[in-house]
Order: structure tokens, then C-alpha cells, then sequence
């Protein structure tokens, strides 16, 4: 959960960069660490991506919405819906096994 948060937040400056913005990445990030915790090897586990883009945009929609009218709803949630791409695990586990 909090390594989700972390790289979410990380992640974000790459996307927008402010503080603001690298706050609500790391705040939807814990969000999206819950979630992947809680559904870790249950049924719901293949919904992951489509229940925490659901979840996310929601939450930053209705809780973020001054930094979604200045910065756009895609730009705030991506950091912390990016673990949900495949090729970013499959680049890490790469990079672990070859490591």
C-alpha cells in the first residue's frame, strides 16, 4: 500500500509538476494501495484495473476538484492507476530477474 503511494507520488512530477499534484498522486496512491491490497488473490483481482479507475477517478473528481479544473482529471489520477499497466510490472520483474 505505502510503496503504491510512494511510487504514485514519484511518478507524478513526470506528469504534472506541482506540489499539489504530487500530494493528490501520493493521497489516491494509498487509495489504490487499499484497493490492490484488498483484492489480492480474491475473485475481484482481475477488476483491478477497472474498479480502481472507477474508484479513483471518482474520488479525485469530487475530492480534487480545483486541481482537476486547472490541471484535467487524467493528469491527477494517472500516477496512481499507472501500477495497473501491465508492461510496467513485467518491465520491473524484468529488471529484477536481469538485476
Amino acid at each position: 500500500m505505502i510503496g503504491v503511494a510512494l511510487f504514485a507520488a514519484g511518478f507524478a512530477p513526470s506528469v504534472a509538476a506541482t506540489w499539489g499534484e504530487v500530494g493528490a498522486a501520493a493521497i489516491l496512491g494509498i487509495v489504490m494501495g487499499l484497493l490492490l491490497v484488498a483484492t489480492q488473490g480474491r475473485p475481484l483481482e482481475g477488476l483491478l484495473p477497472f474498479l480502481g479507475a472507477f474508484v479513483i477517478t471518482t474520488l479525485g473528481i469530487t475530492t480534487l476538484s480545483g486541481l482537476v479544473e486547472s490541471t484535467g482529471v487524467a493528469l491527477i489520477v494517472l500516477p496512481a492507476l499507472f501500477i495497473t499497466v501491465p508492461g510496467d510490472t513485467l518491465s520491473a520483474t524484468a529488471a529484477e530477474l536481469l538485476g
